[in-house]
């Protein structure tokens, strides 16, 4: 496991993903709810983010891993749900742990 792999720039704007697994090809995104990062602001960050380490070469799937200690995400399995897929290209998935 490698920390914070740099992926290509796009529209100027340059990005580092939080863990790559070189060996297996999967991008780990993190984040920590707060007040202002719930869960509209969680799904669309991690939106942006993906779309952006699609494009990174090693990229075969990602997981989201979002660490809500205080419950600022009100339905933790329908952002689950949404956001996580097998049929897309790369695979995704999200975990929430409280």
């Amino acid at each position: 496991m490698q920390p914070e792999d740099a992926v290509p720039q796009q529209a100027g704007a340059a990005s580092r993903v939080d863990f790559l697994l070189r060996e297996t090809g999967v991008i780990i995104e993190t984040k920590m709810t707060r007040p202002s990062l719930t869960d509209k602001k969680v799904g669309e960050e991690l939106a942006i983010d993906w779309n952006r380490y699609q494009r990174h070469p090693d990229c075969q799937a990602i997981m989201g891993v979002v660490y809500d200690p205080d419950r600022y995400v009100s339905n933790a399995a329908a952002l689950e749900h949404d956001l996580s897929s097998d049929d897309s290209d790369p695979a995704t998935r999200v975990l929430v742990i409280r």
